[in-house]
């Protein structure tokens, strides 16, 4: 099978039946037929990609565009819209302003989400970006409740723990 790319050209989706016998999924011309809604979920799981690695790179403009383009394309997904919200909270210039928005959202998704643990693990970071310490150790605590090995939530609580330690001792 052959492969086809998407605008970027990271790697899509095989495509099936090119330069082989049609079969039940391909017409007769090989090109793979594909539901409307499973390829708004593939461009959208491309897209929500794409918007992680941006975040990693800190740009968050390109980053809160990709992520509302996986939100737009599968709308129900809570993983998409809390990493639009994520993308938002860390590209605003004004942080104190929009944290309640952003906290309500990642609350909501971190109950419906596919990946909660992420998203609680983003409402640690969102609460110690805006100095709410003790907020976001009872985020990162959650993690390791369900993930114990979970190495950046370990790492933030121990760096929490020390901070709040040295602050108590003045």
């Amino acid at each position: 099978a052959s492969t086809s790319r998407d605008s970027d050209d990271t790697l899509a989706k095989p495509v099936a039946g090119r330069g082989g016998p049609p079969s039940r999924a391909t017409p007769s011309h090989g090109v793979r037929i594909v539901a409307p809604d499973e390829d708004a979920t593939f461009r959208a799981a491309l897209a929500a990609d794409r918007a992680r690695r941006l975040l990693e790179a800190h740009e968050y403009v390109e980053a809160q565009r990709e992520a509302l383009s996986a939100t737009r394309l599968v709308p129900e997904s809570f993983d998409y819209q809390a990493l639009h919200a994520w993308a938002t909270f860390c590209g605003s210039r004004d942080k104190p302003a929009v944290a309640d928005a952003t906290r309500k959202l990642l609350e909501k998704a971190s109950h419906r989400a596919d990946a909660p643990l992420e998203i609680r693990l983003l409402l640690g970071r969102l609460e110690r970006t805006v100095g709410r310490e003790r907020e976001a150790l009872r985020h990162f605590r959650a993690v390791i409740e369900r993930e114990p090995d979970h190495a950046e939530a370990a790492a933030q609580i121990r760096e929490l723990e020390a901070q709040l330690e040295a602050f108590a001792r003045r």
